[in-house]
């Protein structure tokens, strides 16, 4: 099985990063053989979308492709937010 856990604050460090580990972890302790993916967007920033994309230059490929197959591949999804 496979979980992603997505922080989405834009902080580093933020509240919701802080909530999002505390619940990875306590996943590990439940079933040590969960496959999760961890998602911290204080961190990893999404690639906005461009005319560059449209017109074919590859600027999404790095950053995109291996949050995308992650994603595709989760069983369940974990979201924490900000208020």
């Amino acid at each position: 099985m496979k979980i992603s856990i997505i922080s989405a604050s834009h902080r580093e460090e933020s509240q919701s990063n802080k909530i999002s580990k505390i619940l990875k972890q306590n996943l590990y302790k439940l079933k040590r053989s969960i496959d999760l993916f961890y998602l911290d967007l204080g961190v990893t920033k999404l690639p906005f979308w461009s005319s560059d994309k449209k017109d074919g230059v590859d600027i999404w490929s790095q950053t995109w492709k291996s949050m995308s197959e992650n994603l595709k591949n989760s069983d369940g999804f974990i979201l924490v937010v900000p208020e």
